[in-house]
């Protein structure tokens, strides 16, 4: 009978052989893989080989570097044997007859497996790859993202696998070293945006997902046979967040959040090693997992016949903050556990992973678990939780929040006064100098992307008479490599930006504070009043300044702006002095007032010296950084600088398919007084901001440059002229040659500068920067284009797509632009004013012309430095 109990016994040989699956291609970590002669690697390694093989030819280099490989890179998992599902072999020997060869059920089933797991994955691989010819130089080799931007050239990959890949013991490792990230799946271009990572991550979740579906059933199946599912964990992880208070309550929520995920994702990979993890985002992970159709409903029977359902509930909603068991999720949030109802083989049917994605599960919570928290009380309902009633003890009541909530907001507070004084967790620090804040999103539109329709606009060929100008030879496949690719390219945009907001916030100098004697017999009796790392005001005139006690270091922290608090409005002179004369006396602790609540006094300290922190700190607040969505709170006076940060990451990083990869921004202005739902309700309603694909006609295009030419830099000089050197900073040679293309629609227009090079200044992008024309007509005027067959989402009536550098004016063509709106909420019900019709428009009267197009930021821009300097 198929349980889970059987996975639990073949655990460690199950990720054993998980790891053959993650390492087989190691030799791709070694420059062996992209050097295009051996003779750098023989004088480079030759006092190596010298040590065993004295006086041998470079004709032999071939067989001493795979020696030289194979003895440093296995000698740590030599020893290792798997023994599983009737093979027994040796973890090395498994690594190397694993990679290539045929998958016939002659071999044994581990080898056979792998290979067909191998073949599988590299569904990118498009057939006849050995015909592709973007070979680059082998001194420069360039990894891509999913949309063709290179970065700097890949080097010295051989000391990398020396220094990391040479200490892998475990599974645990490979999520700790930086080799696979860095190693190129392929270096031929196009296909060179699928890294090591990407590619050996879905090797694994199909190779680790096969086995266990073997344990677990004692059966093996015909490799043309073999197939698989995904199980998604979802629940509206947005609206969870953004519900909150404050943001100690936003950052205690996503720590639950990803301690329940991290919880459920090792459950289904080392306690019950089903699958593995092939997507996470803000609402939740998509694993893959074996073929079975009851496959929640498998039971341990040493657990009392616990299910595989309930097993991942019971994870789930044990998700805490620090490791505290009473600050869990609990019954506040019940996730919805969707397996696929049919298998695919990852060739001829691709993962479902959009159909998990398509829509949103609805937050709920467990009725049964939300009595329990009732019996016998009538007490008030808490203000941030809603779930259960206030208290019990009389701190919480006199904030309106249940004693959980207020103890996840403590620890908060506690591990940014103790361990992240480089950041920070209070609104007011972030304000800016007038006292207001700006909530910064962004969204791209994957919708088509994670669904492969739209892969197959990315040609891995140039299309020409010989391959027909047909998709199945020119187009990419949408293999599960390349879609894990998409969204890691995204999350990695977001997890720059938010780099980059951080230096542009970075705050030098640091914080004061008030050093606080705890041995006078005053202050005993007085801070045994005040709460656990608990935010609280002092009163200076008519201004409140916030504090945070610092419990055990004996501090009263000033979480506030300087700036804002020397200014006219506030107190009128240096915070520093007015600060100084309180040194040595006694000031008055207020509890903040709230909703319904007014401020009330709490104690009375006796303060000692006032001290400078010499601590930096970036004033932003990140909130999400996933790969469809971002959201971060920055000064308001830093907003403009950093969406335009944004838009030239986007334009220089995404330049070559933005005609079909929307960037949706947007930006909430508001008094640092505003209630933070309100704000952040405001910015999830601008999240839905959409541009409708619309057809756009080519008014004029013009090509600047030419490749094969390191000399020709006629892009670089047109972008210099137009003032446009925002957008070849970093890595500038893809602008070496140009395609300047504007557009018109209705009464508006953008240019569109498409980069025509890739990154090494030399070669023409002759595979990414496609567009769809708007028409069911062959182009048969132009060299490159060719007919994708329903993978048109917008018209599947009009199939043909042609190069950038192919288009004319007059052509009518689809783009989706990018979008972006901004909204100054001088109060909460403003947030009202953010709701968008089917055709992308702002409902609001007066505000029809929003979203605006991105592209008119700058306008916007030019206006406001008018107006601020005329008026």
């Amino acid at each position: 009978m198929a349980d889970l109990k059987k996975l639990k016994e073949e655990r460690p040989e199950i990720l054993k052989a998980e790891l053959a699956a993650w390492l087989h291609d190691w030799k791709k970590c070694s420059d062996e893989h992209i050097k295009a002669t051996l003779w750098d690697q023989y004088k480079k390694l030759k006092h190596e080989f010298m040590k065993w093989c004295p006086g041998f030819t470079p004709l032999q280099a071939q067989g001493l570097l795979n020696k030289y490989f194979s003895c440093r890179f296995f000698a740590k998992i030599a020893s290792y044997k798997v023994n599983i599902c009737g093979t027994h072999i040796f973890l090395p020997d498994l690594i190397q007859q694993g990679r290539r060869g045929r998958e016939d059920t002659t071999f044994p089933f581990l080898i056979w497996l792998l290979r067909k797991v191998h073949h599988t994955a590299h569904f990118e691989k498009e057939k006849d790859d050995h015909e592709i010819e973007g070979i680059q130089c082998t001194y420069t080799p360039r990894l891509s993202s999913a949309f063709g931007f290179e970065g700097r050239p890949i080097c010295h990959l051989t000391a990398l696998l020396q220094n990391e890949a040479m200490t892998i013991t475990s599974r645990k490792d490979i999520f700790e070293k930086r080799f696979l990230k860095q190693s190129p799946g392929d270096t031929r271009r196009p296909i060179n945006e699928v890294t090591l990572w990407d590619w050996s991550s879905i090797v694994a979740a199909l190779y680790k997902a096969e086995i266990a579906r073997c344990v677990i059933t004692g059966e093996k199946r015909d490799p043309k046979d073999v197939k698989w599912r995904l199980l998604s964990i979802r629940t509206d992880g947005l609206g969870y967040l953004l519900s909150a208070n404050s943001i100690p309550d936003i950052l205690a929520r996503k720590e639950l959040l990803k301690d329940a995920f991290d919880k459920v994702q090792k459950l289904l990979e080392e306690e019950y090693p089903l699958g593995l993890e092939v997507y996470r985002d803000e609402n939740g992970s998509v694993f893959v997992v074996p073929d079975l159709e009851d496959l929640l409903e498998l039971a341990d029977p040493d657990h009392n016949g616990k299910t595989l359902r309930e097993f991942i509930l019971e994870r789930f909603q044990s998700g805490t903050v620090k490791g505290d068991p009473r600050l869990a999720i609990q019954g506040e949030i019940v996730p919805k556990i969707r397996p696929d109802e049919k298998p695919w083989d990852g060739q001829t049917e691709l993962p479902p992973i959009g159909e998990h994605l398509k829509e949103t599960p609805t937050l709920q919570a467990d009725p049964s678990w939300v009595q329990r928290q009732w019996k016998g009380n009538e007490d008030e309902i808490c203000s941030v939780c809603g779930l259960r009633p206030i208290g019990p003890s009389d701190k919480a009541k006199s904030r309106r929040v249940c004693d959980v909530c207020e103890k996840r907001r403590a620890d908060r507070s506690k591990e940014w006064a103790t361990e992240k004084l480089d950041t920070t967790i209070w609104i007011d620090e972030v304000s800016d100098k007038n006292g207001r804040i700006a909530l910064i999103v962004g969204r791209f539109d994957l919708t088509h992307w994670l669904d492969g329709t739209l892969v197959r606009t990315l040609a891995v060929r140039e299309p020409n008479d010989q391959n027909g100008h047909r998709a199945e030879e020119v187009a990419k496949n949408p293999s599960f490599a390349r879609l894990r690719r998409i969204w890691e390219t995204t999350r990695k945009f977001w997890e720059e930006v938010k780099s980059l907001i951080k230096d542009r916030t970075k705050k030098q100098g640091g914080r004061y504070y008030f050093e606080i004697p705890a041995d006078t017999e005053h202050n005993r009796k007085e801070i045994k009043k005040l709460g656990h790392y608990h935010a609280y005001e002092i009163h200076i005139g008519r201004v409140k300044i916030p504090v945070l006690w610092d419990t055990d270091n004996k501090r009263l922290w000033i979480i506030d702006n300087p700036e804002y608090l020397s200014s006219e409005n506030q107190l009128g002179e240096n915070l520093y002095e007015v600060l100084k004369r309180y040194e040595h006396k006694t000031i008055t602790l207020y509890d903040p007032a709230g909703y319904g609540r007014k401020s009330r006094e709490v104690a009375k300290i006796e303060v000692a010296n006032l001290e400078k922190d010499p601590t930096s700190y970036s004033a932003y607040i990140s909130i999400l950084t996933e790969p469809q969505v971002f959201m971060a709170v920055v000064p308001a006076d830093k907003a403009l600088e950093i969406l335009k940060e944004i838009k030239s990451k986007y334009e220089r990083e995404m330049g070559k398919v933005r005609n079909r990869l929307p960037l949706h921004l947007g930006v909430v202005f508001a008094p640092r007084m505003m209630p933070l739902r309100a704000v952040s309700d405001a910015g999830r309603r601008m999240l839905k901001q959409k541009a409708k694909p619309e057809e756009w006609e080519v008014e004029y295009v013009k090509t600047f440059g030419e490749a094969n030419n390191p000399h020709e830099n006629r892009g670089l000089r047109v972008l210099r002229c137009c003032k446009r050197t925002d957008l070849i900073e970093g890595n500038p040679n893809q602008f070496r040659m140009l395609y300047v293309i504007k557009l018109k629609s209705d009464e508006k227009k953008l240019t569109w500068c498409v980069p025509a090079l890739m990154g090494d200044g030399q070669t023409e992008d002759r595979w990414y920067p496609y567009v769809f024309l708007a028409s069911p007509d062959e182009p048969t005027d132009r060299k490159r284009y060719y007919r994708t067959d329903l993978s048109n989402p917008w018209n599947p009536a009009h199939p043909w797509l042609v190069h950038a550098g192919e288009l004319k004016p007059g052509d009518h063509i689809y783009f989706t632009p990018a979008t972006f709106d901004f909204i100054f909420m001088d109060n909460n019900r403003r947030r009202f004013d953010v709701a968008y019709a089917e055709d992308g428009r702002r409902l609001h009267k007066g505000h029809w012309s929003r979203p605006y197009l991105l592209d008119e930021l700058e306008d916007l821009t030019k206006c406001w430095e008018i107006l601020g300097t005329n008026l």
